[in-house]
Formats: structure tokens, C-alpha cells, sequence
């Protein structure tokens, strides 16, 4: 897989230790060079060498247009966990991270949506199989939580 960089291609740059992957995905957001970054645990690792991170969230900044993405899943483990953990809870917004029903955010679903993402991380931390999507889920709390809604937009995809 290749990201453009500056106008030249690179490849995604990894960096481990025995429990943290980093790696650096694509640069150069609204002109500015900067690297974004995730980091993944070892067993998301294992998954992402056969699939690309495909669910993420994005966060805008209205007035400085700071553009930040947090990942939620590759589309593999979305479907393999997320899915049907939010159909057994019923939970209505989250299943929709996938699919473009959330390219825009609306302040009002904002509330539902940390609703559900609480009732989630509630039922994973109840769950040892699915114990690994709760710093996943948490750091979508925490992000709306910690910004307001006159001034971030969100979507998911």
C-alpha cells in the first residue's frame, strides 16, 4: 500500500516492541508535513498485515481545520466483534460506523452515540473476548466528550 507523501509515495513505516505496534499511515494534512500515527496492540497488529484499518473516526476543527482520525477497527474485526455486539445490545448509531450513514455527524446524535458507546464498553469489559475494543471505545468517549460540538465536526467511515 502506498500514501502519497509531499507529492513523492511511501510505503507505511511500522516500529514495534514486544506489545505496541506504531505505524505511520500518511502525512501532509491541509499542507501541513506532519505524520499521522496509530498504534495498535499485538493482536490488532496480527490482523492489520491482512487488512487496512478501515473504520476511523474523524475529527475536525472548525476554525484552525486541524483534521485528526481515531481509529475504531479494521473492517474485519468490525464485523467479527462491533457488529454483533451492537445488534445483541441494540444499539442503533455505532452500527452505522461502517457505512457511511455517519459521513456527518449531527450535534444531536452526538449524545446518543457516547450513550451507546458507554453501554458497549460496559458489555466488552463484561465480555473477556471482546476486552480489546475498550481502549478503542474509550478514546471515542473521551474525544467527545472533551470537545464541543460549536466548534468539531465527526464522522465516521
Amino acid at each position: 500500500m502506498m500514501y502519497a507523501l509531499g507529492g513523492q509515495y511511501a510505503t507505511p513505516q511500522e516500529f514495534h516492541d514486544d506489545n505496541l505496534y506504531l505505524i505511520i499511515t500518511k502525512s501532509a494534512v491541509f499542507g501541513n508535513q506532519r505524520s499521522n500515527y496509530i498504534i495498535f496492540n499485538r493482536f490488532e497488529s496480527e490482523i492489520l498485515r491482512h487488512n487496512e484499518m478501515t473504520i476511523e473516526m474523524g475529527i475536525l476543527q472548525i476554525n484552525t481545520g486541524n483534521y485528526e482520525v481515531i481509529p475504531v477497527a479494521t473492517r474485519e474485526i468490525f464485523y467479527q466483534f462491533w457488529l454483533p455486539a451492537c445488534k445483541s445490545l441494540g444499539l442503533q448509531l455505532i452500527s452505522h460506523f461502517h457505512d457511511g450513514y455517519l459521513n456527518v455527524v449531527s450535534a444531536e446524535d452526538v449524545p446518543k452515540i457516547v450513550e451507546e458507546l458507554i453501554c458497549l464498553h460496559s458489555y466488552t469489559l463484561e465480555q473477556e473476548d471482546l476486552a480489546f475494543m475498550s481502549e478503542r471505545i474509550e478514546r471515542i468517549i473521551h474525544v467527545f466528550q472533551t470537545t464541543d460540538t460549536t466548534s468539531y465536526k465527526y464522522d465516521f467511515g
